[in-house]
C-alpha cells in the first residue's frame, strides 16, 4: 500500500472572540462550509502555481524531483489537488493529503514512488516556506527574497485575503497552516498583520505610458467607459474608463452600422501589472489619457484633442470626513479586490462611522467625485472582468493632498 504519512498538511482555523471559550463542544459549526472550502481552494491555487514554477524554472533545484515526476507523464497539472481526508472535530483542524495518490491506479503509486515520494509535497514545503520568510523579513529588508517569491505573489494574495476574514455576526477568524515532513516543518499564520503585510506589498508596482491600437467599438454613457477592441488582444473586448472626455467626439469612430469597419486609432494609457503577473497583454489596469487619429499615429508628441483634461487643484484643506475617507480608502485600495462607486457608497452608507458622519449615498457618491476630480482618486479598468459595470478606483499614492495627509505610503 503507498502510504505518505509521512508528510501531512495541516489547516487549523482561529476564530477571534470572545464567546469562543464557553462554546467549546460547538466549534466544528462555528466556521462555513464555504469558508473552509474558498481557504482549500486557493491553497490549491497555490500548489498549481508552485507547479508552473517548477516546472519553468530548471536551474531551481529545489524541484528537480518534481520536474522527473512530470517527466513521467502520470500527473498533469490538473491533477495537482489537496483534498481533506481528515478532520478533527471540536478543534477545526483538517489534514490534507493529494488527492492523486489517495485515489490513484497502482501503476501511478509505482511510478510516484520510483521518482520518490515527496515530489509532490515539495510545492507544499517550498511555497510555503517562501512565504513564511517573506512574512519574517523585515520591510526595507537588504537580504534577497526567495527568486518564486514574485511569481507565486498573485498566489499568495489571494490565498491571504481568505485566510483572514470576517464571518457574519461571529467575528474574524485566522488560519494557521502547518506542513511537517521527515526532514522539516513549516508553520505560518495569516492573521489581520500577515494579511496587511502581503496586500501592501501585492499593490500595482508597473505603471508606465504606451500607445496602444485598436477600435472603438462601444460606448456606456451611463459608465463614462468605451470598449476597444486593441490589436494587441482582439479576441475580448475591454472597457476602459474615459471620464473627463466628450464622448460626442468619440461617437464619431463607432462604426455606423454592422457592416463598417471600426475605425482604427491610438489610445495612449496608462497601464500597470501587479507584482508577480507577467508583463504582457492585457494588462492589471488600463486607463485611457489620450485618443490619437489614425493619420497621427505615429506622432508620439500629438497632444491636440481627445486628450483628458488636467484634474483641478486642491486649494483648500480637506474636512474631517474627507481626512477620515482617504485613510480609510489608503486601505481599502489594498484590501478590496476592486473597490468601485457602488461598493463604497453601500459600505459606508451602511457603516458611518467609518468617515465619523452619515452620509446619503448621494452625498457619499460626491464625495468619491470630487477625490476623482482632483486626481486623488482615478479609475482603472480591471481586465479580468470584462463588464462596463466593473471599475476600479485606486488612490494615487503621489498625489500632493495624499502625501500631506498620509506622507508616502
Amino acid at each position: 500500500m503507498f502510504d505518505t504519512s509521512d508528510s501531512q498538511l495541516i489547516i487549523r482555523f482561529v476564530p477571534e472572540y470572545a464567546q469562543i471559550e464557553a462554546d467549546r463542544e460547538r466549534l466544528a459549526h462555528v466556521i462555513p462550509g464555504t469558508h473552509l472550502g474558498n481557504v482549500v481552494a486557493q491553497t490549491n491555487e497555490l500548489m498549481r502555481s508552485a507547479w508552473d514554477y517548477a516546472l519553468s524554472h530548471a536551474a531551481d533545484e529545489r524541484f528537480r524531483e518534481v520536474r522527473r515526476l512530470e517527466a513521467t507523464g502520470a500527473i498533469k497539472r490538473q491533477d495537482i489537488e489537496l483534498a481533506v481526508v481528515s478532520v478533527h472535530e471540536g478543534s477545526l483542524e483538517i489534514i490534507l493529503e493529494w488527492l492523486v495518490i489517495i485515489v490513484g491506479s497502482s501503476l501511478l503509486r509505482e511510478i510516484a514512488l520510483g521518482v520518490g515520494t515527496n515530489a509532490l509535497w515539495d510545492l507544499t514545503k517550498y511555497s510555503f516556506q517562501a512565504l513564511r520568510d517573506l512574512l519574517r523579513r523585515e520591510k526595507d529588508s537588504p537580504s534577497p527574497e526567495d527568486p518564486m517569491v514574485n511569481e507565486l505573489f498573485s498566489s499568495y494574495a489571494q490565498l491571504a485575503r481568505v485566510a483572514f476574514t470576517l464571518l457574519p455576526e461571529q467575528g474574524y477568524i485566522r488560519t494557521e497552516f502547518n506542513y511537517s515532513g521527515p526532514e522539516q516543518e513549516v508553520s505560518f499564520t495569516i492573521d489581520q498583520h500577515a494579511q496587511d503585510r502581503i496586500l501592501e506589498l501585492y499593490r500595482i508596482e508597473t505603471q508606465s505610458i504606451m500607445r496602444l491600437i485598436g477600435a472603438v467599438v462601444g460606448i456606456d454613457y451611463s459608465q463614462e467607459v468605451v470598449g476597444v477592441r486593441f490589436e494587441h488582444f482582439p479576441e475580448e473586448t475591454i472597457w476602459c474608463d474615459i471620464s473627463g472626455f466628450d464622448l460626442r467626439e468619440i461617437v464619431k469612430y463607432l462604426p455606423t452600422s454592422p457592416e463598417e469597419r471600426p475605425k482604427r486609432v491610438g489610445f495612449d494609457a496608462e497601464v500597470a501589472w501587479m507584482r508577480g503577473a507577467a508583463k504582457v497583454f492585457p494588462p492589471s489596469s488600463i486607463r485611457i489619457v489620450r485618443i490619437v487619429p489614425e493619420e497621427e499615429l505615429l506622432n508620439f508628441s500629438y497632444a491636440k484633442p481627445f486628450e483628458r483634461p488636467p484634474v483641478y487643484q486642491m486649494d483648500r484643506d480637506l474636512r474631517p470626513e474627507e481626512i477620515k475617507f482617504l485613510k480609510w480608502f489608503s486601505w481599502a485600495d489594498i484590501h478590496w479586490h476592486d473597490p468601485n462607486v457602488a461598493g463604497i457608497s453601500a459600505y459606508l452608507e451602511k457603516e458611518p462611522h467609518v468617515i465619523g458622519k452619515r452620509l446619503s449615498r448621494r452625498e457619499i457618491e460626491d464625495l468619491i467625485k470630487r477625490f476623482l476630480e482632483y486626481g486623488i482618486l482615478y479609475r482603472a479598468h480591471f481586465t479580468r472582468k470584462y463588464d462596463p459595470n466593473r471599475q476600479a478606483l485606486r488612490l494615487n499614492r503621489n498625489h500632493p493632498v495624499v502625501i500631506k495627509y498620509l506622507g508616502r505610503t
